[in-house]
């Protein structure tokens, strides 16, 4: 895991999650268009999208 940057906004709502997840399922839609592995070319927004879950649980 790569340390936090310290500037990184810590009070995420759900609303912020709602757009990575959007953000998300559109990665997939394009990358089974382009017949590319989802795994690697949406990583880093599933991984955006579980660190904006996990500090909405911190909560």
């Amino acid at each position: 895991m790569l340390p936090k940057s310290p500037n990184k906004e810590v009070n995420k709502s759900k609303k912020d999650c709602k757009i990575t997840a959007t953000n998300f399922t559109e990665c997939i839609r394009i990358s089974s268009e382009k017949n590319e592995d989802p795994i690697i070319l949406c990583d880093d927004v599933a991984i955006k999208y579980l660190d904006c879950m996990l500090s909405l649980e911190k909560k």
